[in-house]
């Protein structure tokens, strides 16, 4: 939960963040208890993102950080925080590789035999790296699926969401991780992206 607030924090804008910081400073509810200002004196997003969790459990870091959210005017991303995560099935299928096609032989009309193309044996995450590289949008929920199920340790983790851009992070995850991983980590990856970019996913399958 940290790291999911955490992550939406760091995706608004300086302004909207300190908006969202002065309001968890000042917010007073009766019965619950209240941040204190000592506990927000730095920037760090995972640092409020603590504070939250620490003072109002996680549940309840949740539900403050939509209402904080809604009253900045940042609708949008408390709809996209308080939207529940698809639950990722590893027990499905193996993803699929390349567009399958009919792999019998065919004799056509002038007697020759002649075979039809063969699937690419490659997996769908290595067919796809160039797109997937230049459309996954939002990285980080990935590695952080991808940390929870031990694809990835924490150390890469951090080194992935370091990099600037979501493309360079994507490069690095395919350069490093998803060469040693095999078939069972990029397994997982593709149900990940299936979970965050059904869309992205299913346009890619349809090529």
């Amino acid at each position: 939960m940290k790291r999911m607030i955490s992550h939406m924090l760091e995706d608004l804008k300086e302004e909207k963040l300190k908006r969202f910081r002065d309001e968890l400073r000042d917010r007073e509810r009766e019965g619950e208890p209240k941040v204190r200002r000592t506990d927000l004196q730095g920037n760090d997003c995972y640092d409020t993102a603590e504070v939250l969790v620490s003072t109002f459990t996680a549940s309840g870091a949740l539900r403050v950080t939509l209402e904080l959210l809604r009253l900045i005017g940042c609708n949008q991303e408390a709809d996209k925080l308080g939207t529940p995560k698809k639950r990722v099935d590893l027990k499905r299928p193996h993803p699929p590789n390349g567009k399958v096609e009919d792999l019998q032989r065919r004799v056509p009309s002038n007697g020759q035999v002649e075979d039809l193309k063969r699937p690419d044996p490659r997996h769908f995450v290595d067919i796809h790296r160039t797109e997937l590289i230049q459309k996954v949008g939002l990285v980080s929920p990935i590695l952080d699926e991808l940390l929870d199920h031990n694809v990835i340790n924490q150390e890469m983790y951090d080194t992935i969401r370091s990099e600037s851009t979501s493309q360079e992070q994507m490069r690095l995850l395919y350069s490093g991780p998803l060469k040693g991983c095999g078939n069972k980590g990029k397994d997982i990856l593709y149900r990940i992206l299936e979970a965050n970019q059904p869309m992205l996913i299913e346009n890619l399958e349809g090529q």
